[in-house]
């Protein structure tokens, strides 16, 4: 996600107007973003979710550490 205020409930569609190399890499590998978003596991779940999101990077200061 690109900010804070960007939840996996959004989807996908907004990536082809973002002009920042996230959403641009995001948009060149589409099969794994959307499985990433909607289909990758995560806390016992399918997909993410504004609760249940991926950590890439545990030291991050808005990331926690999965449970």
């Amino acid at each position: 996600m690109t900010g804070p205020s960007v939840k996996p409930e959004d989807g996908v569609t907004w990536y082809s107007g973002a002009h920042t190399h996230g959403p641009a890499c995001a948009t060149a590998a589409g099969a794994a973003t959307i499985y990433r978003i909607y289909f990758a596991p995560v806390d016992g779940e399918i997909g993410q979710t504004r609760e249940h999101q991926i950590v890439a990077s545990p030291s991050s200061p808005s990331a926690s550490a999965p449970a």
